[in-house]
């Protein structure tokens, strides 16, 4: 049983439409055309019609909400969640996935593959921080 809280199997996004979210937390909200323009520029060549169904299909998972600060023609669409929010969701399934819920197995992992200095520094840091803060997370009754 995973010791690692599971995340909810809806919404979680496809590599595509990862592609999408990266474009909209870089760019801001954009409609179908705006998002099929970038998604050219960057070498992904998609009709509109099939951005379109993909960006719906996005809404319908909750990835993607629509901007009602503008006109309601054209649809703009925003995400949901922030970077973070969806990274750390996935950042959960893939623990639960290839480390059998066992943050720490995830953590020795990464530390066995090359990094940089500049990564082992943040890293560092990044723990050092969470443990000034006191955070500790859930507690392991709530991990299962």
């Amino acid at each position: 049983m995973p010791r690692y809280p599971d995340p909810p199997d809806d919404g979680r996004p496809t590599k595509e439409e990862l592609t999408i979210l990266r474009l909209l937390w870089e760019h801001g909200p954009g409609t179908a055309r705006d998002i099929r323009d970038t998604l050219a520029r960057a070498g992904h060549s998609r009709a509109v019609n099939t951005v379109g169904r993909l960006l719906s299909a996005m809404e319908a998972k909750g990835l993607l909400t629509l901007d009602t600060l503008r006109a309601p023609r054209p649809r703009r669409y925003l995400a949901a969640m922030s970077q973070e929010q969806v990274q750390q969701q996935l950042v959960a399934d893939f623990v639960n996935t290839a480390f059998d819920g066992l943050p720490a197995a995830l953590v020795k992992a990464l530390l066995a593959t090359p990094l940089s200095v500049d990564d082992l520094v943040d890293i560092r840091k990044a723990v050092r921080d969470r443990f000034e803060r006191g955070d500790e997370g859930p507690s392991l009754e709530a991990r299962g």
